[in-house]
């Protein structure tokens, strides 16, 4: 049986609401939103849903109960802000830079 999951992608204005099946888990999910939002699969480890202020596990599945989720960079590279790293996010995948771009600009708008 077949669930709707809202999702709120920072680097849009539009909220989409997703069809997926229940047995999904949220690993899978993440897979199919980077490849939405143009993150590679080197960056996408870097990425997670967040529900109600709290981070969902890789494992937890979809169910009829899942509200709203954001897509978010939950962990940042070694020395990302070094222009000259190999680990630069920018340097790595630029979407996934500009993907986290709009998540800080978000917050900051949203206080």
């Amino acid at each position: 049986m077949a669930s709707d999951v809202t999702l709120e992608l920072l680097d849009r204005e539009e909220v989409m609401t997703v069809e997926c099946e229940q047995d999904l888990t949220m690993d899978q999910l993440l897979v199919t939103m980077a490849d939405i939002c143009h993150i590679s699969p080197v960056a996408r480890g870097l990425f997670a849903f967040k529900q109600a202020g709290r981070w969902l596990p890789p494992s937890h599945t979809v169910s009829a109960e899942t509200g709203a989720l954001q897509l978010r960079l939950r962990y940042k590279m070694p020395d990302w802000r070094s222009r000259d790293r190999a680990s630069n996010l920018k340097n790595v995948d630029p979407k996934a830079f500009q993907y986290f771009y709009s998540q800080v600009r978000k917050d900051f708008d949203c206080g």
